[in-house]
C-alpha cells in the first residue's frame, strides 16, 4: 500500500501521469520503488541507472561546500532554506515524457515533472537557479545555492532579516516551496548546513554530530569482519573524503587507507565485490577515525598566512633564514 500511496502523492502533485493507453508499453521504463528516508518517512525511487547510461552529461559548475566557506566571515549571521520536492518544479516537455515509464501493479505512469536521480536534473536544477541567485545577488544578498540547499548571510542582522523576507517573496512568486522542517529561517551565528556546523562567532567549521556518527558507525561495521567487500571500502573513504575541508589533518590520515585499499584492488581490473582483508594495521589507521574528538576539533575560516623557510647545510657548518629572521651556525666535534 505505500507505494500506492506515493504514486497518488505524486499524481496530485502533477509530478507524473497516466501514460495514454495507446502508447502503453512503448517508449523507456525504469523499476519504480521506495526506501526510507532519515526522518521516517518514504522517498520514491525511479531507478534510471540504464537511462542514464545513454545520456551525455556535460561538465558545470556549481557551488560547493568549500567555495561557500571562502564567502563566510567572522561575526556574519547566517539562515538556510531548503526547497521541497526542488526538481518536481521543473517540467519536463511532453515529447522526452516516453523516456519517464514504469509501471505498478499493472498500471502505466510517466514523469511529467524533472525525477530526482536523472543524471543532467543537477545541471538543469543549477542553470535555472543560477538565474535566480544572480537576480537576489543584484539586490545586494548574500545567497549561495548548493543545488535547493540555499544559505543566505550578512554582517549586520537587520539586514539579514529584510533580505531573508525578500528572498521568502522570490521563492513564493516563483513557485517554490520552501521546507520548513529542514530550514533554519531564524538567523544564527552557529549553524548547520551541508552536514557541516559554522561557529561564525568563533570562526571555526566542524562536521556536523550526525556526519561523525555516520562515519564512525561505518568503521566499526568493516572492522567487525574479517573481510570485506570493496565497494564497502569505497563508501567509506567518500564518508572520509567529505571530512577533508572540515577535520585536521583529514587527508594525512586517509591517505593510509587508500594505499592499504589499493594493495589488494585494483579499481580498472577488479570486481567491486572483491573481499579485502581487515587486518591490524588497517584498524591502526582506522581508529584516529573513531576518536571523536579528532573528528570534531574543528578548522578556522580563515587559513593561517603561510611563511617559506629556507635551510641549508654543508660539513662544517648550517644556516637557515625566514623573512627578516636568520640564524647559522658551525658543527661541534659532536655534530659532525
Amino acid at each position: 500500500m505505500c507505494i500506492l500511496e506515493e504514486i497518488q502523492s505524486l499524481l496530485e502533485k502533477n509530478a507524473i501521469e497516466r501514460v495514454p493507453r495507446d502508447q502503453e508499453g512503448l517508449g523507456f521504463y525504469s523499476t519504480f520503488f521506495i526506501v526510507p528516508k532519515k526522518d521516517g518517512g518514504l522517498r520514491p525511487i525511479l531507478n534510471l541507472r540504464k537511462l542514464n547510461s545513454y545520456l551525455d552529461v556535460p561538465h558545470f559548475k556549481m557551488e560547493t561546500l568549500r567555495s561557500i566557506v571562502c564567502a563566510l566571515e567572522q561575526n556574519d549571521w547566517a539562515l538556510s532554506l531548503d526547497l521541497k520536492d526542488a526538481y518536481l518544479h521543473v517540467a519536463v516537455q511532453q515529447q522526452y515524457r516516453q523516456y519517464l515509464r514504469f509501471c505498478v501493479h499493472g498500471h502505466h505512469y510517466q514523469f511529467r515533472a524533472m525525477p530526482f536521480g536523472l543524471a543532467v536534473a543537477p545541471r538543469i536544477f543549477a542553470k535555472l537557479m543560477s538565474a535566480v541567485g544572480s537576480h537576489l545577488r543584484s539586490r545586494q544578498i548574500h545567497v549561495y545555492m548548493y543545488l535547493d540547499d540555499w544559505l543566505i548571510k550578512h554582517q549586520n542582522l537587520e539586514l539579514l532579516i529584510n533580505h531573508r523576507r525578500e528572498v521568502l517573496a522570490t521563492v513564493e512568486s516563483l513557485g517554490l516551496i520552501v521546507n520548513h522542517s529542514k530550514s533554519q529561517l531564524e538567523p544564527k551565528q552557529i549553524i548547520q548546513y551541508l552536514g557541516s556546523v559554522f561557529n561564525l562567532q568563533k570562526g571555526i567549521l566542524y562536521p556536523s554530530q550526525e556526519r561523525c556518527v555516520k562515519l564512525m558507525e561505518e568503521i566499526k561495521s568493516i572492522i567487525a569482519q574479517s573481510h570485506q567487500p570493496a565497494q564497502r571500502f569505497l563508501r567509506l573513504l567518500g564518508l572520509m573524503t567529505s571530512c577533508i575541508d572540515l577535520t585536521p589533518w583529514a587527508r594525512l590520515h586517509m591517505r593510509p587507507i587508500q594505499y592499504y585499499v589499493l594493495s589488494f584492488w585494483r579499481p580498472h581490473k577488479d570486481n567491486l565485490l572483491q573481499l579485502i582483508p581487515i587486518k591490524e594495521l588497517l584498524v591502526q589507521h582506522l581508529n584516529w577515525w573513531l576518536n571523536l574528538n579528532n573528528l570534531s576539533e574543528g578548522v578556522p575560516l580563515y587559513l593561517p598566512q603561510s611563511v617559506t623557510l629556507w635551510t641549508d647545510a654543508s660539513k662544517t657548518g648550517w644556516g637557515a633564514h625566514m623573512e627578516m629572521h636568520q640564524i647559522s651556525g658551525i658543527w661541534n666535534a659532536q655534530e659532525r
